[in-house]
This record gives C-alpha cells, sequence and structure tokens, in this order.
C-alpha cells in the first residue's frame, strides 16, 4: 500500500513538474530551404536544423512550433505573447520589441532577381549600383512584407518608397516561389532573394517563363548573421538569456557548422566563408 501511495506522489510530482513547464511558440514558416513546413523535406531546412540543435538543448521548456508568416510573427512578438522568431536580422525597429540572441545563422547577402534578358537588354553588371537601378521608373519591385534585406538594401528600398512608392510592392507571403513567379512572368521587374532561395526555387520549379538570375549588390557585406528574437518581456529576457548560453556552447562545433550550411554546401568550401564563420560569427555577440 505504501508503495503505490508512493508512486502516485512521485507520479503526481511528474505531472505537476510537467505542467509547470512554459512553453516557447516558436514562429515558422515555409520558406524553403532556410525553414521547410511543407512537403517531404518538412523540418529539414538549415533554419530549422540548427534551431533543433538549440531546442536539444532546453528541455526545461514545452517548444510549440506555430506556422505563420513574418508579418504576423512580429506581430505576436509586438504584442509581447510567449514568442520567438528562430532566425532575425537586427535592426533598430526590431530591438524596439524584442531580445535577440547572439548570432545564430550566418546568410550571404541577398540579391537583386530579375529576368536574364531584362538584364542583358539594360546592361546592368554585377555588382550592381542599387540606388541607379532603383531610380530607373520604368522597373517595379516586389517585396515580402516586413522582411528585412539588409542595410543597405532596405535604405534603397525606403529611399524609393518616399519618392515614388507606386512601383513598389509590399506583399504578405512567405513563399517566395510567388515572387519569383512574378519576375519571370514579367508581371514585377525585380526583387530579392538570398542566393539559396533562388537556386532552390530553380531546380524544383516545374515551370519558369523566363530565367531568372542573382546580381550582386555592390557594397553589400558579402554574409550577414541573423540572430534568434523574442517578445521584449521577462520571459523573453531569460529564454535569450538560456539560447545565447546554448549558442556559446554549439555554435563552434562542427555538428553546427554543417547545420547551417544545409542546401548551400558549396560555401564551405570557400575561405571566405570559412574565414567569417570563425573571425567573426563565433566571435560575435548581441547586447540587449
Amino acid at each position: 500500500m505504501k508503495f503505490v501511495v508512493y508512486c502516485c506522489l512521485l507520479l503526481g510530482s511528474f505531472l505537476v513538474y510537467a505542467q509547470e513547464k512554459e512553453t516557447i511558440y516558436w514562429q515558422t514558416f515555409h520558406s524553403p530551404p532556410s525553414t521547410i513546413r511543407i512537403g517531404d523535406f518538412d523540418g529539414l531546412g538549415f533554419v530549422d536544423i540548427a534551431l533543433s540543435k538549440v531546442i536539444e538543448k532546453l528541455p526545461q521548456y514545452h517548444h510549440e512550433m506555430q506556422l505563420t508568416t513574418l508579418s504576423r510573427a512580429l506581430e505576436n512578438i509586438k504584442q509581447q505573447k510567449n514568442t520567438c522568431h528562430p532566425s532575425l536580422y537586427v535592426t533598430p525597429e526590431r530591438r524596439k520589441i524584442a531580445y535577440f540572441s547572439h548570432p545564430s545563422i550566418i546568410s550571404p547577402a541577398n540579391r537583386l532577381v530579375m529576368v536574364k534578358n531584362q538584364q542583358l537588354k539594360l546592361n546592368i553588371e554585377a555588382p550592381i549600383k542599387l540606388p541607379e537601378v532603383l531610380n530607373n521608373t520604368s522597373l517595379s519591385v516586389a517585396v515580402v512584407q516586413g522582411r528585412s534585406y539588409g542595410t543597405q538594401i532596405d535604405h534603397s528600398l525606403l529611399t524609393m518608397l518616399e519618392s515614388d512608392n507606386n512601383r513598389l510592392m509590399s506583399i504578405s507571403t512567405e513563399r517566395l516561389e510567388t515572387l519569383f513567379k512574378l519576375v519571370s512572368s514579367s508581371k514585377v521587374d525585380l526583387t530579392f532573394s538570398y542566393p539559396f532561395e533562388l537556386n532552390f526555387f530553380k531546380k524544383r520549379a516545374e515551370v519558369i517563363s523566363q530565367e531568372l538570375i542573382g546580381l550582386m549588390v555592390d557594397g553589400a557585406d558579402q554574409y550577414a548573421l541573423g540572430s534568434i528574437g523574442c517578445a521584449k518581456t521577462p520571459f523573453g529576457k531569460k529564454v535569450i538569456s538560456e539560447i545565447n548560453a546554448v549558442l556559446l556552447d554549439i555554435r563552434p562545433t562542427l555538428d553546427y557548422y554543417h547545420a547551417i550550411t544545409t542546401w548551400w554546401e558549396e560555401e564551405r568550401e570557400l575561405a571566405q566563408f570559412n574565414d567569417f564563420f570563425n573571425d567573426v560569427f563565433i566571435s560575435s555577440f548581441v547586447e540587449n
């Protein structure tokens, strides 16, 4: 009888402990190959894999993966819910609503995407002078609503928006194939993406109206850093502190190196990437 009572008490204690675990609501979306939430490769994007390495080290929390959009995710963070985003650029505007981890992801700089024939017709050479291209009033641009493309591109887009917002289309979607199809069908002239996003689309698209090309932007950094962002609350601050401890432990490992370069393994062969990984990524920190 005493044994039964002991087991019941033990089970009760376990259930109370389980119920007391706080939940992190991870804001995810389908944006291959960084985050893949639909299809055969579900959960195998490089951000997905990197996040799984972090989550593995945070057993003190329940982890719920919510499928949403970037704009909705940022709104949830702004509303101070127990939400975190696995990979965000750190910007002054986002610092107002979120705490950020040390860098958790590396990505190559965004490229300007356009139809190759149009590039040849307009005699646009890479690396492109972005302000000059955007000043061409015959060209329209489509971007993902709420997405940051890096400091230089964001600044150029803001300047364009202030002077001529009729040529800039902001679309609430995480499916970059939507934007790529708009450009390839000449419904929009330009968009921006990471090279691995364009490559993934070109490899998997059944039909492309016209060949697309990604052009480097002059003056842009070769690589950019992304961080985990959590709502600017005491809960978010605590989670980020614990995530930072995890990142300091796993960032230098070969396992994490392979995780964050999944789907763009060719970058591992480049000396400049490995220099950036070793000299910048591992030693970069974010102060909140």
